[in-house]
């Protein structure tokens, strides 16, 4: 059994990264169908996206952390932290509650402005 790897360019540095995840597959498939056919879309690139549960409290992670500029929510049982450049979106990390997770990694891939 082969086991193949992505390496597309990562959406937020733009270097080259290496991907094992199931999205990333198939974002690339779609590509290379509309190139097939003849319809042109610019590639986003890839977008890593870390989660795991740690002693029964989730946490996710995507993009870069490392910004003086951050919005920070806190709770009882929760903590977010987003990392925005003027209205984009460049990274996030929660623990505890995660939600729309799909949302914030598509915003950050579609380079979505934020309000």
């Amino acid at each position: 059994m082969k086991t193949y790897i992505i390496v597309g360019c990562m959406s937020v540095t733009g270097k080259a990264e290496r991907s094992v995840l199931w999205p990333d597959a198939v974002q690339q498939g779609m590509y290379a169908a509309f190139s097939m056919v003849g319809i042109e879309k610019k590639y986003p690139g890839i977008l890593i996206l870390e989660s795991s549960n740690f002693f029964g409290v989730p946490f996710v992670s995507c993009g870069t952390l490392s910004h003086k500029k951050a919005s920070i929510e806190s709770g009882n049982a929760f903590y977010h932290k987003f990392i925005k450049t003027e209205d984009q979106l460049r990274g996030f990390l929660m623990i505890g509650k995660i939600k729309n997770i799909g949302v914030l990694r598509s915003a950050m891939l579609n380079k979505a402005g934020l309000s």
